[in-house]
């Protein structure tokens, strides 16, 4: 992982733990990662797990394939950022700006993006399995759904609803298909507490979901649909 010497602060290599950057001025890792960023350096691979980089500036960081399990990147500005197959899982990307950053293969379970802006983002491949995804705003986001179809949105009185992936739904950190939801909303809203309002408001947001995605084109699961082809 990164380290502090007495007289410096370096970013390793996640596996063969080589120096990727020194800095002499540097007092903390966050500075040290926002020094090298400045700098152009390239940072991949990099070992930042469980880094504190909470508001730091990044933008067009080069960080494919670094290693920031557990990190703090809450409110970061990541725009254009390279993340390619980053290891996320856990992250707290809450807030974070990541508009136009490269996500494709990030490995993004249980992270927390909420209200994060991903406008423009690429996450084609990313697994996003138990991430938080409630606020995050994915308008004009890539690699979600074919043909370059936005992904649905719909802030509901509890949890957010959305659509990324083709044939699924997202309510706050559920991620299933429709026939799932169809049969398990009234359940999944007992066991999260909802009234009876708020699961009758609900089971309409999926139907309109159903709808939207049938009207896009994308109500099957991707895989089912290629292999229909």
């Amino acid at each position: 992982m990164a380290s502090s010497g007495a007289t410096s602060v370096e970013i390793l290599d996640r596996y063969i733990k080589a120096v990727l950057f020194s800095s002499e001025t540097a007092d903390s890792i966050a500075a040290a990662v926002v020094e090298a960023v400045k700098g152009g350096a390239d940072l991949r691979g990099a070992d930042l797990g469980g880094a504190y980089l909470g508001g730091a500036y990044l933008r067009g960081a080069y960080l494919r394939g670094a290693y920031l399990r557990g990190a703090d990147l809450g409110g970061a500005y990541l725009g254009g950022a390279d993340l390619g197959g980053a290891y996320l899982g856990g992250a707290d990307l809450g807030g974070a700006d990541l508009r136009g950053a490269d996500l494709g293969g990030a490995y993004l379970r249980g992270a927390d993006l909420g209200g994060a802006y991903l406008g423009g983002a690429y996450l084609g491949g990313a697994y996003l399995g138990g991430a938080d995804l409630r606020g995050a705003d994915l308008r004009g986001a890539k690699g979600l759904l074919p043909n370059g179809i936005t992904p649905l949105q719909i802030g509901g009185s509890r949890d957010w609803l959305t659509v990324r992936t083709a044939g699924y739904i997202t309510i706050g950190c559920e991620h299933h298909d429709v026939a799932w939801w169809e049969e398990h909303y009234r359940a999944i809203g007992r066991r999260e507490h909802y009234t009876d309002e708020q699961i009758a408001e609900y089971a309409a947001h999926i139907q309109y979901a159903k709808q939207w995605m049938d009207r896009s084109g994308v109500l099957a699961p991707l895989a089912a649909a290629q292999g229909a082809e």
